[in-house]
């Protein structure tokens, strides 16, 4: 499928692209929720990724161990573990995404305005797509770029 292919080259050259520092993979998932939502319990960043408690659980003690999350007792039940983020690391998130967001603005700076246009109507489009539900009820996270929504007057207005 030309897609699915095209999707595996967009991140492969996502991954190589823009620059990397921090928690990775699931780590910067779970960090980037707690971030965005508040607390959350363990068994819900679990179903939310898509892995065990225990796989998330050892998530969780990388986070903390490297001062980015921490686990709280729930106030309404203290018996139940919530997993909330630092300062540290909302600071960190917040200068990775601020890095990355640069990078990508670079690369992107490099093609045709028309091209530039595109690409920000299909991250309108995927955002759309996202904010449906896959499995349970929960929607993604929305996927941001600088380029298209912080006012880039050479990907919105130039032809």
């Amino acid at each position: 499928m030309a897609a699915g292919e095209a999707l595996e080259r967009v991140s492969r050259w996502i991954r190589r692209a823009i620059p990397h520092g921090g928690p990775g993979g699931v780590a910067l998932s779970v960090l980037a929720a707690v971030v965005s939502t508040g607390p959350l319990r363990i068994s819900h960043l679990a179903d939310r990724e898509g892995i065990s408690q225990p796989g998330m659980s050892s998530v969780v003690n990388r986070l903390a161990e490297a001062g980015l999350a921490e686990r709280r007792a729930d106030p309404a039940d203290g018996r139940i573990v919530l997993v909330a983020a630092t300062s540290a690391g909302r600071a960190q998130l917040d200068a990775l995404r601020s890095s990355r967001a640069q990078a990508l603005v670079t690369h992107l700076s490099r093609l045709p305005a028309g091209q530039q246009r595109a690409l920000c109507a299909s991250i309108d489009a995927l955002n759309t797509l996202i904010a449906h539900p896959i499995a349970e009820g929960r929607p993604m996270t929305q996927i941001e770029s600088p380029r298209c929504y912080r006012g880039n007057a050479d990907a919105e207005g130039a032809s």
